[in-house]
């Protein structure tokens, strides 16, 4: 496994890249803040794309019911094996790190006729 900071720049070229990468997986979000201790918001959700906006300074994450939006996020960090992303962790401006963790989805076989 390698953990890496992105640098500010490279926030949206990476969640261009992860949006063609994440189709069809599925994430868990975590939350883990001082105030609110740990959370955990979203469980098994497929994903549909990841944004990040400079503008109004909000990564979006773009699930199969809803929108997750984290704003102003002041530092990411990207854990990739060699096969590919595992998961991304996102520090906001209050300092509440939001962990995404990415699952293949289960493949189940067909049912056979008896």
């Amino acid at each position: 496994m390698t953990i890496r900071r992105l640098e500010h720049w490279e926030w949206s070229r990476f969640c261009t890249f992860a949006s063609r990468y994440l189709i069809g997986k599925r994430i868990d979000i975590e939350t883990l803040s001082l105030d609110e201790g740990r959370r955990l918001s979203v469980y098994r959700v497929p994903i549909q794309g990841l944004c990040y906006d400079p503008t109004r300074d909000v990564i979006e994450i773009w699930l199969a019911d809803n929108l997750h939006r984290i704003h102003r996020p002041r530092e990411m960090y990207v854990d990739n094996f060699p096969h590919g992303l595992v998961n991304f962790n996102v520090i906001d401006a209050e300092g509440a790190r939001k962990i995404a963790t990415l699952h293949e989805p289960l493949m189940l076989t067909a049912p056979t006729r008896r």
